[in-house]
């Protein structure tokens, strides 16, 4: 239904939701730090390197850190049957791959996030961290 009342984000009363940040900083590869929301509050779950489902909203947001400094990021909303996944990716080296990716795709469904750590050119100690976006 595209109208009615109440909370534009209702996703059902069997809906468990996640919340994904990707982190990076003094990590050998990078993850996704995942929470599920139990209650009101946020818990620690596993790390993960990958996620997926059908993109059903990109939104761009904009939060202040502990310092009051403002921090931009896109928010991408996945949903696998009853599993909401909300996707928190900052305007980095990262987020640009994966906003270029997301504008490749001709449909938003059944698609995977995976984090990995690029192997080094020949010659070049240097690795990245890196983004790779696929549609099943």
């Amino acid at each position: 239904m595209s109208f009615g009342t109440g909370s534009a984000r209702s996703f059902g009363p069997n809906a468990v939701l996640y919340s994904f940040q990707i982190k990076t900083k003094d990590l050998p590869a990078p993850i996704f730090r995942v929470q599920k929301k139990v209650g009101e509050k946020y818990e620690d779950q596993e790390n993960a390197t990958r996620v997926s489902g059908n993109l059903i909203s990109a939104s761009p947001r904009e939060n202040q850190n502990k310092d009051g400094k403002t921090i931009k990021s896109f928010n991408l909303t996945l949903q696998d049957g009853n599993d909401v996944y909300f996707v928190s990716v900052g305007y980095t080296f990262i987020g640009r791959n994966l906003y270029n990716a997301l504008l490749a795709l001709t449909s938003f469904d059944d698609i995977e996030i995976s984090l990995y750590q690029s192997k080094p050119k020949p010659g070049k100690p240097k690795t990245f961290a890196s983004v790779c976006l696929r549609q099943h």
